[in-house]
């Protein structure tokens, strides 16, 4: 049991940074902010209030838990949401590459997993 608590531990630390890495070369590279998911819970939090449409997201008033609303949210929708963005197809792309570096830094992150976990007599 604590081997694979200790695996998936290194697997889920493993991928989250091999992500959290790529956010930060992409904006360096390329000068893509990464996501602002406070801003998708800050439009899902109005909805039970009657607004479903802003002008701008970014100056309407905030919302409570606007952030943790955002981050479950994303992980509860596809790219839906890109399509309302300047440029969809583009949000869309940086999305899957995202993913797939998370799903890169999965396997990179299992495969150190099973050896550190080996080592303990697994």
């Amino acid at each position: 049991m604590m081997n694979c608590l200790l695996s998936a531990l290194i697997v889920g630390v493993g991928a989250t940074a091999a992500m959290d890495v790529w956010g930060i070369v992409r904006k360096r590279l390329l000068g893509i902010p990464g996501a602002n998911y406070a801003l998708v819970g800050r439009w899902l939090g109005g909805m039970p209030r009657g607004r479903f449409r802003h002008e701008s997201i970014a100056a309407a008033s905030p919302v409570r838990h606007e952030r943790l609303i955002g981050w479950a949210a994303h992980y509860l929708i596809a790219g839906i949401a890109a399509s309302r963005t300047s440029r969809p197809t583009a949000a869309r792309v940086q999305s899957l590459i995202t993913h797939a570096v998370f799903g890169v830094g999965l396997y990179g992150a299992a495969w150190i997993a099973k050896l550190t976990v080996s080592g303990f007599g697994a």
